[in-house]
């Protein structure tokens, strides 16, 4: 299972969905680079 996700915008702070944080993995971590 791969998933990878991308999110434009602006977050609403106020709202209850965006107090909940996840740790983020490097980019380096994610990536790999096929020639």
């Amino acid at each position: 299972n791969i998933l990878c996700a991308i999110s434009f915008g602006y977050s609403d702070l106020d709202h209850p969905a965006n107090s909940f944080r996840t740790e983020r993995a490097s980019v380096g971590d994610v990536i790999e680079w096929h020639e």
